[in-house]
């Protein structure tokens, strides 16, 4: 069986990524407009030759001639650049990479890390090494137009952007009005979404493509969408934009009558995402998309300026994956959206009481995701009820939905969470409830379990953070943004919010905890998590606990496809079989205060 990864679309054409279960490597199917393969690229032979054990990322130059391809050795990264059409290849660098992007045919560009300052690698006809502006403790590129990048820069409290050109060897900041948001070039202007002091969101244009001054307005988003990238595109640009829990896009076309009258491309009860293209296609491809289905594809002629769909032959979101929008009361009054999939028809017993999942994030200003994810698709085929409560700290209303619950305001995920809980229980009372959280998303679902009200049957934690106070450090490299989102812990006020909620101050008997830890992790190391484990462990000898301690599995996942494959089985294993348990021993046992 075949999983398609990714598809770019080009004029003559499309290349797919895909990976067959008895391949090793990933390989790039090349077809024409016929759908006639033109050729079969296979990254076997250069992880062979580098004993490398997987492909982490992927680029391609502006007009698809060249690619760069990611990989991962034993104690570098290397970067190969490769001709998909000749399957010839070479090493370009070896170090730590942070991003990379090839603005033309004849250049690549590298961020590389090296004793904790970044710099910037040009290689092509005119190489260089150039340090960054300004320290940055991550940045990430794109490319703007030929020969021109777009740096983007954490400061970890606040971003800063700067045009480079390959050419002029030469950084320019970016001046918005108010906080920029994503960045987009064409050959005569520059576009810039901004956020503005009272949280409304516009679209500003430089008509000189200059990089500062001179911005005019040319749209201004209505109060409940949400922007969130620019994209140029041919025959104008689009803005990917939230509306609620589902994505859709705005096309602005760069001449015409309707110049500054976007085009809306949407589709209800599903989210649009951009599948990407190189050169001047005639086209643009969304895939229609919620966490338990795919429809369709749904296509964009740019001449015409007309919507149509294609039918795929993938798990299709029929009428029954159509979501509910209820809400919870939080304990200051706020209603608390919550985005509930259900799925289920009524075969048999156990599929009309199989368990509901409660998946939550709260951080950083970050919406839970609206992509598909198989495991969620096959538990919700099974029966398995999925709600997203959309708690503050996380930006479903916006930065004010985050502000509302940073800092010394983070309690509030926790009671947020605890009263969409509550409301769970009494909309499903026949219904066991699990949570799923994940990094940053585990912090309230396990903080929720010191009040016996918020009680779950059952956990899946992955690579989560749980005690905030062990966790992040001003070692860390990216203490600044830390500190922003969850305060300084040697300050009185945010070691008292974090200790109400530890190990200590839970109440017995837990639910079963699935526990995934990466051994590979960067930002939240396994040494203080697996510490915290033996503690809890200790004070709550009887738990059913389950461990899982990933080799090559970083914040994200497994690096390898197959082992992230089997890593969602064993959790679907755990849930099925804590279906099994509560289903025929009935309700779980007291909670004690």
């Amino acid at each position: 069986m075949k999983e398609e990864k990714s598809k770019i679309h080009t004029p003559g054409g499309s290349i797919t990524l895909k990976q067959a279960k008895k391949d090793r490597a990933p390989r790039l199917f090349i077809q024409d407009n016929e759908q006639k393969v033109r050729n079969d690229f296979s990254f076997e032979p250069i992880l062979n030759h580098f004993s490398a054990p997987y492909l982490s990322g992927l680029r391609f130059s502006p007009h698809g001639k060249y690619g760069a391809a990611l990989l991962e050795a034993q104690a570098e990264q290397l970067l190969v650049l490769f001709n998909p059409m000749t399957s010839t290849w070479r090493k370009l660098f070896e170090g730590k990479i942070i991003d990379f992007a090839l603005p033309s045919d004849q250049t690549v560009a590298i961020l590389n890390k090296k004793e904790d300052l970044l710099a910037l690698h040009i290689i092509g006809k005119h190489p260089n090494v150039v340090p960054l502006p300004l320290p940055c403790i991550h940045a990430n590129l794109e490319v703007l137009q030929e020969d021109e990048l777009l740096m983007r820069c954490s400061t970890g409290d606040s971003f800063r952007w700067w045009k480079y050109s390959t050419l002029e060897n030469a950084f320019d900041e970016i001046q918005g009005v108010g906080e920029i948001i994503s960045v987009a070039s064409s050959d005569k202007a520059s576009y810039m979404i901004s956020l503005a002091a009272d949280s409304s969101y516009s679209i500003f244009r430089t008509n000189d493509r200059g990089i500062a001054g001179n911005h005019k307005q040319i749209y201004e988003f209505a109060p409940d969408v949400f922007p969130e990238k620019l994209y140029r595109v041919p025959g104008g640009f689009l803005v990917r934009a939230r509306q609620g829990f589902f994505v859709h896009y705005l096309f602005f076309p760069s001449n015409g009558p309707q110049k500054e009258t976007p085009i809306t491309i949407r589709k209800q009860y599903c989210s649009l995402f951009h599948e990407p293209y190189i050169g001047a296609v005639s086209s643009l491809f969304f895939r229609c998309e919620t966490p338990v289905a795919i429809n369709h594809a749904v296509r964009f002629d740019i001449q015409s300026r007309r919507i149509s769909t294609q039918l795929q032959t993938l798990p299709a979101l029929d009428s029954t994956a159509v979501p509910n929008h209820e809400f919870a009361i939080a304990n200051d009054g706020l209603n608390i959206p919550i985005t509930i999939f259900n799925t289920s028809t009524p075969r048999e017993e156990s599929t009309r009481t199989a368990p509901l999942l409660v998946l939550t994030y709260g951080s950083y200003g970050k919406v839970f995701p609206s992509r598909f994810q198989p495991l969620l698709s096959l538990l919700s085929q099974q029966g398995f009820i999925i709600a997203i409560p959309h708690i503050r700290g996380g930006g479903f209303n916006g930065s004010t939905w985050h502000k509302a619950a940073r800092a010394h305001k983070k309690e509030r995920t926790v009671s947020d969470l605890r009263a969409a809980i509550e409301y769970l229980r009494h909309r499903y009372p026949k219904r066991i409830m699990i949570g799923i959280g994940k990094s940053a998303g585990a912090w309230p679902l396990f903080a929720s379990q010191t009040f016996c009200s918020s009680k779950l049957e059952g956990l899946i934690l992955e690579m989560p953070l749980v005690d905030p106070l062990r966790q992040i450090t001003s070692e860390d490299p990216y203490w600044a943004q830390e500190e922003k989102e969850w305060g300084n812990p040697n300050h009185r006020q945010i070691k008292e919010l974090y200790t109400k909620f530890d190990i200590k101050h839970l109440k017995d008997p837990l639910p079963a905890i699935y526990l995934r830890i990466g051994q590979d992790d960067a930002l939240l190391p396994a040494e203080p998590l697996l510490q915290w484990t033996s503690d809890l462990i200790e004070r709550f000898p009887r738990l059913p606990l389950t461990l899982d301690i990933g080799e090559n599995t970083g914040h994200l996942g497994a690096f390898n496809l197959y082992e992230e494959i089997t890593a969602q089985a064993h959790q679907a294993a755990f849930l099925h079989e804590l279906h099994q348990q509560k289903f025929f021993n009935g309700k779980q046992a007291k909670c004690l205060g």
